[in-house]
């Protein structure tokens, strides 16, 4: 039930920011006395995703990896999504969209929930959420004062469902890519000048895969990919996201975030079994002509 709770929070997190706090999870956890999920060598069965998993921990202690220049950290334990018939996060996604080669004017913003999520279901609108995603895009125009750029953000559906929002400012539109277009969504068709037909998933965990996919197309200028001739490999969709991501490791793109202040003096104040060690309490008796030193533990 502990768990539960602690879901429920990343929950209504998700509903009002956007993102999960994989750190928050992960410390309250283990102040319930659970497992450090970081510290785990728990193996998601496919081989390659292992491999990956095994290099990166060997090289953090922070449990956290980095995108330096984009300012993006996220939990390694993440990585373990990329398996088969698994969902993706947002982390996941945005990790490779910024990651990706893109053309000098296209940006990578935000993940950005459209409905309000309870414990146990989906309920209406999230108040704004178009004018976070607008207000980044006006910011950024007048603090930088660049050319018209094209923006793209995962929208997040129903707290189960991702599709990809393209805001334009070079064509001055905004368009919508969606895997799953059988669902309501009339909301988003409001807002947004069109809806392109988007090539259909088959399964019920392949909106992240081709979030990513769909995005890197817009972010080399090509048309997504559309109408009932086009198909895809599901687990060739995860493996091109791995590639990215291992890539990116190889190269130094993706690096391992630096350990909190507070994480280190945690970790310094550990010994080799994982216990903290106390404070010893000494006292001076005198024995005859001797001293004798006593140490309680």
């Amino acid at each position: 039930m502990d768990v539960l709770g602690l879901l429920s929070e990343q929950i209504t997190l998700i509903s009002n920011t956007g993102r999960t706090d994989s750190e928050q999870f992960r410390k309250q956890l283990i102040e319930k006395g659970y497992p450090d999920p970081c510290a785990t060598s728990s193996t998601t069965g496919n081989d390659n995703v292992d491999a990956f998993l095994a290099e990166v921990r060997s090289s953090s202690t922070s449990g956290r990896l980095l995108i330096p220049w984009a300012k993006f950290q996220f939990d390694m334990v993440s990585l373990q999504r990329l398996v088969l018939a698994t969902w993706l996060n947002d982390d996941i996604i945005l990790a490779c969209l910024h990651l990706s080669t893109k053309l000098p004017f296209v940006r990578v913003g935000f993940s950005v929930p459209i409905h309000r999520q309870t414990a146990t279901r989906a309920g209406g609108l999230v108040p704004n959420s178009f004018q976070r995603a607008s207000n980044l895009v006006s910011e950024k125009r007048h603090s930088l004062e660049t050319d018209a750029l094209v923006w793209l953000f995962p929208f997040f559906q129903r707290g189960n469902h991702f599709s990809l929002l393209e805001i334009n400012e070079r064509d001055k539109k905004i368009y919508h890519y969606d895997s799953m277009t059988h669902r309501e969504n009339s909301d988003i068709k409001t807002a947004c000048n069109r809806e392109f037909e988007t090539m259909q998933q088959n399964d019920f965990h392949s909106c992240g895969p081709l979030v990513i996919k769909n995005a890197r197309d817009r972010m080399m200028g090509r048309p997504v990919a559309s109408g009932a001739s086009h198909t895809y490999d599901a687990s060739e969709l995860r493996m091109a996201a791995l590639r990215i991501l291992r890539s990116a490791w190889s190269d130094g793109a993706l690096t391992v975030a630096p350990m909190k202040d507070e994480d280190r003096k945690r970790k310094m104040n550990r010994g080799a079994t994982g216990k903290v060690h106390k404070r010893q309490k000494t006292r001076t008796k005198q024995f005859g002509g001797r001293v004798v030193i006593e140490v309680d533990e």
